[in-house]
């Protein structure tokens, strides 16, 4: 199992679908754009099924269908299986007040590495795309991930 060079990223919202293809166009980083958590784990699925993992996932909360927190712990499920390679999952909300409780759970147990409030400034999470970009496709995934938990 290896990590692919491309991010996933879960939003229903069309809009944000656009800005985030932009973004990542400017960051010359390739994603993978999906509009369900469903379609989120079917993708997930499908590169497992290649032997490739994603090292970086980004998703939206409040989804129709499944939400997002049932993905994120759906994940973990298949890292504890060995079906994957751990990623790092960072989620996004307008309704996070919401799931406050749900968010600082998924937090306490280090199943997310950030959480990104809508509606955000898109120019942190481009400079932070380019951090990642250097960390994950540059292999020093692990080293930052061994740093980080210090």
């Amino acid at each position: 199992m290896t990590y692919i060079d491309r991010i996933l990223v879960t939003e229903d919202d069309a809009l944000l679908r656009r800005i985030f293809e932009s973004i990542a166009r400017l960051s010359e980083i390739e994603i993978d754009m999906v509009e369900s958590a469903e379609r989120a784990l079917d993708t997930i699925k499908k590169r497992s099924s290649e032997n490739l993992s994603y090292p970086v996932i980004l998703t939206d909360i409040v989804m129709p269908g499944m939400k997002g927190l049932t993905l994120i712990n759906k994940i973990w499920e298949f890292v504890d299986s060995g079906q994957i390679l751990q990623p790092e999952i960072y989620v996004m909300s307008g309704a996070c007040c919401n799931y406050d409780r749900e968010i600082s759970l998924i937090i306490r147990e280090g199943k997310i590495k950030g959480f990104y409030e809508k509606p955000f400034d898109t120019k942190k999470i481009f400079e932070e795309l380019n951090e990642i970009k250097m960390l994950v496709f540059e292999g020093r995934l692990a080293q930052y991930r061994t740093a980080s938990s210090r």
